[in-house]
């Protein structure tokens, strides 16, 4: 680019006098100032972090590269990378220079960098190249107030990394401030011309309060007030202390001791606040603090003076009163030397020293808060009663204490210590009278309470008692009167929403008590346990109530491992979102593209700048890389600030180094951490395989370490379920690179390359986003849930850590409970705002951390940190550039190594547990009549085939039930299913092949249902179905009790309402089978089943054979009494000629028999007759 500006003369034909040429220096014209763009002076501060993936150069590595920076002209170099092999980075990132720069953007010059190798024997060729053009974002504006902060605070990010979790669910202790000792505080002269000190010892917190007696004043104001002069005060060795107190103390905030000076003789609204100390040190001098006009607050100090207890002397405050913690130098307060001091003041060498952590939370500068505090039993006397806090050295004076004011402060010490007694006294009996009020409210409470619940009890009992009664009578009216009595209809309601619940143990609000927050939706209600047991002897009942207490909720199978919080994010199942939402869990966030795109690259700290090959240098001197641009040679990471100075602050920052904003970052040494890489699945991945399939493993690389996987590979899967963990040692920047890469497994040949993709480590690990641990949504301390608090640094530690990374104070907290507030950078966050509608925390819930702890987790989410998430990674492949092959759901932990990480979180795949389900078909009824016999009647020959989802081929069938001629059928015929079933997503898993041509089963997930058909059996052509049905085992039709209740509109039941056989466990009813080829669904019979679920271990247990063969137990099937009709008639002709032939007609073949025998016997005789008689006549 050029920027330029020309002039054009039109020449005519006398000529023309040109204008005279601009002024010439330095063998060059100067721009004239009317053409040359307005400028200003500009600060330019450079961060140099590092170079990364840089190509080999004319076929050596880059080994130490260093950098120059030119903008407008002006140039620095930065100091060379000694390894860039083990350290990339700089040695010192933090450069400034000052330019005259364009004010307008539009002419400002580009940034210039130039990368240089520096080789052996002084060889230093140039090998990349960058130039920046835009850089308006890099424009701001210097606050000197903040860049002296940062400077502050950035020396306080090790402390704060240094916050661990040492031990889960502790609150975090802050360490007391250390203490300034040494200070001596200059009186003033004695009567022999020498000075009285008091040698003293001070803490950051800590006020100083001298007696009247000891201050002898210089003039007074106009209000009366005694001044004192030539007073001054600094601190040494002064260290700045965390503001955030322990759980359930009120936070404090350590400022610089305050000198006070306590008049017994004024009266409370005269009384002077404190003197206003000017603060000198060697190097810059503070600015002089301003005196009050008005005394603020006064605190009760709870210490014992000498060694005694129970004291309450008064301390006064001065909220206002803060000094730099930076300052060095001796804490002196010197008088006036003109003024005489009383002679009969001595020293106590026996007085103790003491100090005072004053609290900001209950300063206030309210006037009634004072006037209130005045108005109990504390005068100004007791104010300077407090003198006790430093100690008077005697050895400065060489004389002993006057017995006088020792025998004055001993004597207010005893009044002062009997006031607190009586204040004592009183305060604990107002508790023992409110204890006394809260129990007998208490008591009222609990005894209406049970009168109510014994009444509804009786209620319910004479409830029960009817139902009982009239099922009982119903049930000897019907033919099948082994049906269970069903409980009662009545459901108790509940009366007091916060009476403890019968039985409401820990157990039963969870699987191992790993869940909270779930009591109502955790353990079946009291009364409908009381309802269902009321039928059962003492003993029984005691036995069932015991049982449904251990018993876990349904539910809680759901929730019990990590991949329901993975199944939740994708949304897909109804069913994790109501449990989720009922028991208020922890969810993970599901980023749909690379968690780096979500957060604009994690550029808040620095930017990633591609260096391009010069162009002097030919593309083969450089490294080939074929899944890049020829051009681009290396990566260079960094940023620039750019704000106007003037130039009183150019002429100070040559003298001496100035306060850059570049301060709040990270240390730039090497990092050794520990890097976990959790793969959950794979979704659509490119299928390589023929018949378009893929068999995925993963080959992780993290520095110089891989890890290949490929002995576990998957079989056929497109979408498969890794459930992998990978650790890695590393090194950052070193191994800042992890690379992931998908394999497709061949039997025959080597192994193609699905996709890969590239996480950068060390830009997660600097953001103060903190992209290193995805921060969980609640603070868990209880380690044996399975969601306990998993990062190194606790909530209030990283919250500080962030405000340290972002330039900003330090957060602060007042109040307690629902009033517990949280300012950070000038705003406030509440606790009641996040936690409304939460139930207090009891004093035995161990769940959660402390209130200060989860407000300052709330915080840090609405900072917009990155939340306890899986990101979506696409992979590609070079052979394929720019396609899709895939995508990886991923996350990435990254934790210091001398930290104590967590344990590893299990994401295994879930594995199936071995189900044996039991079919007994019993009868049918009312099943249509397909066939027609020799006679005309209508009849079927009934059986049934029964099989599940995705095992059809195991699928069983009865024998056949011949010539049924009602649509009944009798079977008594059991059926044997083994399947693997995952109980959290309730699925069938079965393993098959789908091909000849495969050699492996491959996995697939079923749905849980039972297919029901009935046949009618045929010879000589297929059989013909008659009717079927369909359903869930987990949300199956409720069956009826008797054939006649039996009807299509059972399969309307709502999802509520439904049944699982999981929970049931066994269930005998009626089901209807339909035909629906006809677009309708139509009744063509009833099936009465009875189904049992049994584990591998009860099945062992209870052993059952299939039809009726042996074991035939639990229960023992006895043959079918079914009609004589009921047979094969190809197998049996006489019985076939008996039913249809000899039953029905058999009077009239004995009267045809009969007549024709008749017949006979008449012919034979009239055939004979004329033979016999001619015999008889003629002989």
């Amino acid at each position: 680019d050029l920027l330029a500006a020309f002039e054009l003369f039109k020449l005519g034909d006398g000529g023309i006098e040109l204008p005279l040429m601009p002024p010439f220096e330095d063998q060059r014209y100067l721009v004239p100032t009317e053409i040359s763009p307005e400028k200003q002076l500009m600060r330019v501060e450079v961060l140099t972090w590092g170079v990364r993936l840089m190509k080999d150069y004319k076929m050596l590595p880059v080994e130490s590269p260093s950098i120059d920076i030119e903008v407008g002209g002006e140039r620095i170099s930065v100091d060379k990378i000694i390894s860039c092999k083990n350290h990339p980075n700089f040695v010192s990132p933090y450069e400034f220079f000052d330019v005259w720069l364009p004010v307008a953007e539009e002419y400002l010059p580009p940034i210039n960098l130039r990368v240089m190798d520096n080789r052996a024997f002084g060889y230093t060729p140039l090998i990349a190249v960058a130039t920046i053009k835009e850089y308006a974002h890099y424009r701001t504006t210097y606050n000197a107030s903040q860049a002296e902060a940062l400077g502050k605070e950035a020396n306080l990010l090790r402390e704060i990394m240094g916050d661990v979790v040492e031990e889960e669910g502790k609150a975090p202790e802050v360490p007391p401030p250390e203490a300034d000792k040494g200070a001596i505080l200059d009186i003033g002269p004695d009567h022999d011309g020498g000075s009285i000190s008091l040698n003293i010892e001070v803490d950051l917190g800590s006020d100083i309060i001298i007696p009247i007696d000891l201050m002898p004043p210089s003039e007074q104001d106009a209000d009366g007030a005694l001044i004192y002069s030539n007073q001054s005060i600094a601190t040494a060795d002064r260290t700045p202390a965390p503001s955030v107190a322990p759980s359930g103390q009120t936070p404090s905030v350590y400022t610089a001791p305050s000198i006070f000076i306590a008049d017994p003789s004024r009266t409370p609204s005269a009384q002077p606040t404190s003197v206003a100390p000017s603060v000198h040190t060697d190097s810059a001098p503070l600015p002089v603090q301003s005196r009050p006009t008005s005394l603020q607050y006064i605190q009760p100090l709870k210490t014992a003076p000498s060694g005694q207890t129970g004291a309450e002397p008064f301390v006064l405050v001065n909220p206002s009163a803060h000094a730099d913690p930076s300052v060095k130098g001796d804490c002196s307060v010197k008088a006036d030397p003109s003024i005489k001091a009383d002679p009969s003041i001595k020293a106590d060498p026996s007085v103790k020293a003491q100090s005072v952590n004053v609290a900001p939370s209950e300063a206030s500068t309210d006037p009634d808060i004072f006037t209130e505090i005045m108005s109990k039993d504390a005068s100004f006397t007791d104010i300077t009663i407090a003198i006790p806090q430093g100690v008077i050295d005697a050895s400065q004076t060489g004389e002993p204490v006057d017995p006088k004011v020792q025998k004055k402060l001993d004597k207010d010490l005893k009044r002062q210590e009997r006031n607190a007694k009586k204040e004592a006294k009183l305060r604990k009996k107002k508790q023992k009278v409110d204890k006394k009020d809260k129990e007998n409210a208490m008591k009222q409470v609990e005894k209406e309470r049970q009168k109510k619940a014994k009444e509804q009890s009786k209620a319910q009992y004479k409830a029960e008692k009817e139902a009982k009664k009239k099922a009982l009578q119903k049930a000897e009216e019907d033919d099948d009167s082994e049906e269970f009595i069903p409980e009662s209809p009545v459901k108790p309601q509940t009366l007091d929403p916060l009476a403890p619940e019968e039985g409401g143990s820990d157990k039963a609000s969870g699987m191992l008590g790993m869940w909270y927050g779930s009591e109502t939706a955790g353990s079946k209600a009291p009364a409908e346990t009381k309802s269902s047991i009321s039928k059962l002897s003492r003993k029984e009942t005691r036995k069932l109530k015991q049982e449904d207490e251990n018993k876990p909720h349904p539910d809680d199978v759901l929730v019990s491992d990590w991949w329901s919080k993975y199944y939740h994010a994708l949304g897909k199942d109804e069913r994790l979102t109501r449990v989720f939402k009922q028991r208020n869990l922890p969810t993970l966030t599901m980023y749909e593209y690379e968690l780096e795109k979500e957060y604009n690259m994690f550029r808040d700290l620095m930017e990633v700048i591609k260096l391009q090959r010069p162009d002097n240098e030919l593309p083969s001197d450089f490294e080939v890389d074929s899944d890049d641009d020829d051009a681009h040679v290396g990566l260079f990471k960094g940023s620039f600030k750019i704000y106007p100075i003037t130039e009183e602050m150019h002429k100070k920052a040559e003298k001496e180094h100035p306060a850059l904003l570049f301060k709040n970052l990270p240390c730039n040494d090497v990092e050794r951490v520990i890097v976990r890489l959790y793969v959950i699945a794979g979704i659509n991945l490119t299928p390589l395989d023929f018949g378009g399939s893929v068999d995925p493993y993963l080959w992780i690389k993290c520095g110089k370490e891989t890890k290949n996987d490929s002995a576990n590979y998957l079989t056929r899967q497109i979408n498969p379920e890794f459930g992998k963990m990978f650790e890695f040692d590393a090194h950052l920047p070193r191994d800042s690179q992890l690379q992931i890469m998908v394999y497709d497994h061949d039997l025959i040949g080597s192994d193609d390359v699905v996709g890969s993709t590239t996480i950068d480590l060390e830009d997660r690990y600097l953001t103060w986003k903190h992209a290193a641990c995805g921060v969980s949504k609640q603070y868990i301390v209880d380690k044996e849930n399975k969601d306990c608090w998993r990062d190194t640094i606790k909530p209030i530690g990283l919250l500080k850590k962030i405000c340290v990374l972002r330039g900003w104070p330090q957060p602060t907290f007042k109040g307690k409970g629902s009033t517990l507030r949280c300012y950070v950078n000038g705003s406030e966050y509440k606790m009641k705002y996040f936690e409304s509608n939460r139930a207090k925390k009891g004093p035995d819930d161990k769940t959660f951390g402390s209130d200060e702890h989860r407000l300052a987790l709330y915080v840090i989410h609405e900072l917009g940190v990155v939340p306890e998430h899986f990101e979506t990674r696409t992979l590609f492949n070079e052979d394929c550039p720019g396609i899709p092959q895939g995508k990886l759901h991923l996350w990435v932990d990254i934790f210091p190594w001398d930290r104590n990480p967590p344990p590893p979180i299990n994401i295994l795949p879930r594995e199936s547990q071995k189900m044996c389900l039991r079919v007994i078909v019993w009868n049918t009824i009312d099943v249509i009549l397909s066939d027609e016999n020799i006679m005309g009647e209508r009849m079927s020959d009934i059986f049934l085939k029964i099989h599940l989802e995705g095992m059809k081929k195991q699928g069983q069938e009865t024998d056949i039930h011949f010539r049924s001629l009602t649509g009944e059928g009798n079977f008594n015929w059991r059926m044997v299913y083994d399947f693997d079933y995952l109980m959290a997503e309730q699925k069938f898993v079965t393993y098959q092949r789908k091909s000849i041509f495969q050699l492996e089963k491959e996995m697939i997930k079923e749905d849980p249902l039972i297919h029901i058909e009935v046949y009618d059996y045929d010879i000589f052509s297929s059989n013909d179905l008659l009717g079927w049905t369909e359903f869930s085992l987990v949300a199956m039709p409720p069956p009826t009790k008797t054939a006649k209740e039996c009807e299509l509109s059972i399969y309307d039941t709502p999802d509520e309402d439904r049944i699982s056989i999981i929970d049931k466990k066994k269930i005998k009813g009626f089901w209807p089978v339909y035909d629906d080829s006809l677009g309708e669904r139509e009744l063509t019979g009833k099936v009465e089943l009875e189904i049992e679920i049994l584990t591998e271990e009860e099945a062992l247990e209870k052993p059952a054979g299939q039809g009726r063969s042996e074991p035939n137990e639990n229960p023992t099937l006895e043959p079918p009494d079914r009609p004589n009709t009921s047979f094969n008639w190809f197998l049996n002709p006489l019985m076939v000629f008996k039913i249809l032939i000899w039953d029905k007609y058999k009077w009239y073949i004995i009267g045809a028999f009969l007549i024709a025998l008749l017949i006979a016997f008449v012919a034979l005789l009239i055939y004979t007759s004329p033979g016999a008689m001619t015999n008889a006549l003629f002989g």
